[in-house]
């Protein structure tokens, strides 16, 4: 599993940046800091594969650690999630090397895109020796469509049985372990269709913060009047 480190200083966002990491199977957290000081001395003595950053935060901002993981050739990739959305902090941002950049606020979906889009890279780094196709692929896997690689797999006669379910719920937020456990599937496979969905628009997600525990991703279906009205 691709070992992950969060670094956020507002304690809500961290918890779902964690909850949206741990969905994924092929991640683990092992370990979150309010400030890039922190991490830091964590890089020390530990291996990470990827680290997903705030940009303002105290003692050490999000653009000076990325600074100092470069400065210490450190082999860990970095995806930056802050509200800065200015040319400025994005442009020196990418010639540092980050693999993605989101904007706050976000969605499950596009945070799992960009958790994708790194778990892709690190398998197409694989080899000692690359062909230029593979390069190819390396280099132009941020720019492939992103509703194409969520269809992949996608089984007309499963698919039918998630919507159908979220049809007859359709006023119902729904969790994928709860649409999972109706259709008799995976939350896995759920999830991955839940993914689909969000692409094509047919559904919507939301966070439940009212779970007694950590926040949940829960789903609702799109009824037709409301697409026409978009």
């Amino acid at each position: 599993m691709y070992q992950t480190i969060i670094i956020e200083d507002d304690p809500i966002v961290a918890s779902i940046n964690r909850h949206f990491v741990e969905l994924n199977k092929d991640m683990e957290v092992c370990g979150c800091f309010n400030n890039g000081q922190d991490a830091l001395n964590y890089l020390e003595e530990h291996s990470v594969d990827l680290a997903i950053t705030e940009l303002y935060m105290p003692k050490m901002d999000g653009m000076e650690l990325l600074r100092e993981i470069r400065r210490q050739e450190k082999d860990l990739d970095v995806i930056v999630v802050s509200s800065a959305n200015d040319v400025k902090h994005v442009k020196k941002f990418l010639s540092l090397g980050i693999i993605d950049y989101l904007i706050k606020p976000f969605e499950y979906n596009r945070f799992n895109h960009a958790l994708e889009k790194f778990t892709k890279s690190q398998e197409l780094l694989k080899p000692r020796n690359f062909s230029q196709s593979q390069l190819d692929k390396l280099f132009y896997i941020s720019s492939l469509p992103q509703a194409e690689e969520n269809s992949k797999g996608i089984q007309e006669a499963t698919l039918s049985s998630i919507l159908d379910y979220m049809k007859v719920h359709q006023l119902d937020p729904m969790t994928s372990d709860m649409i999972a456990k109706e259709v008799r599937l995976s939350s896995v496979t759920v999830r991955r269709y839940m993914n689909y969905l969000l692409e094509k628009q047919r559904v919507i997600s939301d966070i439940d913060y009212n779970t007694g525990g950590r926040p949940s991703v829960v789903y609702r279906y799109i009824i037709e009047e409301e697409c026409l009205a978009e």
